[in-house]
């Protein structure tokens, strides 16, 4: 099973700012959906909080210990069970779409990494993507794409595959 991390972060690791993005990025919001359809994405609870709802057409598996009762989630109370239920029902891919304590706990079991860099750096973030040693990953695309009327800051989508 792959175990994709899929991140946008700020120069300085920031994920998040008060429970929200703190960019508008419309490209990787765009490639963030391509690449998660279909698919199952696993989050932590404030991270389906700040959304609001499920995501469509992906199995949305929330990490919450209270447990969460909604049409179209499922839930459980660690990252463990959750793992186990896709095992058993097995998915080929599985994409970690955050927050920084999920995120934190599935990088030392994940298998590859989607990050998009964004150009910038968040002085007042409160929320940070874990540091990644790049020793233990090989780099298998980079792409860089250009701030424009869409976007408000450039960023570079690469893919990692652990070594």
């Amino acid at each position: 099973m792959q175990i994709v991390i899929i991140v946008a972060y700020s120069k300085n690791r920031v994920i998040g700012r008060k429970g929200q993005i703190p960019w508008h990025i419309r490209t990787d919001l765009q490639l963030f959906k391509k690449l998660t359809l279909n698919h199952t994405i696993i989050m932590g609870r404030n991270t389906f909080e700040s959304i609001g709802k499920p995501l469509p057409q992906r199995e949305n598996i929330v990490l919450s210990r209270q447990g969460i009762t909604q049409e179209d989630i499922i839930s459980f109370p660690n990252i463990e069970m959750a793992m186990n239920y896709c095992q058993f029902k097995n998915k080929k891919r599985i994409f970690c779409v955050g927050g920084g304590m999920v995120y934190e706990q599935i990088l030392p079991r994940s298998t590859h990494l989607f990050i998009s860099e964004v150009d910038t750096w968040i002085s007042d973030g409160d929320t940070f993507f874990p540091k990644v040693n790049f020793n233990h990953w090989k780099c298998l695309n980079k792409i860089a794409y250009c701030q424009n009327d869409r976007d408000d800051y450039s960023f570079i989508h690469s893919q990692w595959e652990r070594k």
